[in-house]
């Protein structure tokens, strides 16, 4: 999740200097609604993840539990692959 977060903050960045940059070419540059961007822009990183995220915590549990759940057939599904893969493999030393 915060590698999600991360991203959508450099992906958002990037378009952000690309919008100052050709808005400081185009148009005339008013140092008061830089200000205006620039706290519409820290405003965004610092609430976005707040208003995306918050509606998820309530099944922040569960969606844990799920996890956890799939995560632990996989893991015997693997544990058994293995132990076939063993079991082929003969148990003399491999020698050049």
């Amino acid at each position: 999740m915060v590698y999600e977060i991360s991203t959508r903050s450099r992906v958002f960045g990037f378009n952000a200097l690309i919008f100052l940059i050709v808005y400081s070419y185009f148009l005339k540059l008013d140092i008061a609604l830089v200000g205006l961007m620039a706290a519409a822009i820290v405003s965004y990183l610092v609430l976005g993840p707040l208003v995306f995220l918050a509606p998820l915590l309530p099944f922040r549990g569960i969606m844990q539990r799920n996890k956890s759940q799939l995560m632990s057939e996989v893991a015997v599904r693997l544990r058994r692959e293995l132990e076939q893969i063993r079991k082929k493999v003969p148990e003399e030393l491999i020698s050049k």
